[in-house]
């Protein structure tokens, strides 16, 4: 079951948001617009987030370890997030793996 963000075209499977957010059947904003970590918003932090790639995750500059790598979504990426109506480019966007997304990837 996949649950879309009310605010952008991300959607998850159910079994990798949150716990908090896995009961929500309605309208629910992705923590892709804002901090992970200080809970400010998009406007709070001079209109730039770094997003995880893989989950619901992002972080203001302010936030962001150093010891996190920039990651770069291939093509498909892109033409998916414009045939969901977000029109965004490599030069409007960055992306991280957080930790939790590393150590799944590890795993596998």
């Amino acid at each position: 079951v996949e649950i879309c963000c009310s605010s952008c075209p991300q959607s998850y499977h159910q079994k990798c948001l949150p716990p908090h957010a896995r009961e929500l059947k309605k309208n629910w904003i992705c923590s892709w617009h804002y901090c992970s970590q200080c809970n400010r918003g998009v406007a709070d932090v001079g209109g730039m987030l770094i997003h995880c790639l893989e989950c619901p995750s992002a972080l203001c500059y302010d936030c962001f370890p150093p010891n996190f790598r920039r990651v770069y979504p291939d093509e498909r990426f892109w033409l998916e997030m414009k045939k969901r109506g977000w029109n965004t480019s490599p030069q409007k966007m960055i992306f991280f793996k957080c930790n939790s997304c590393r150590t799944l990837e590890e795993q596998q």
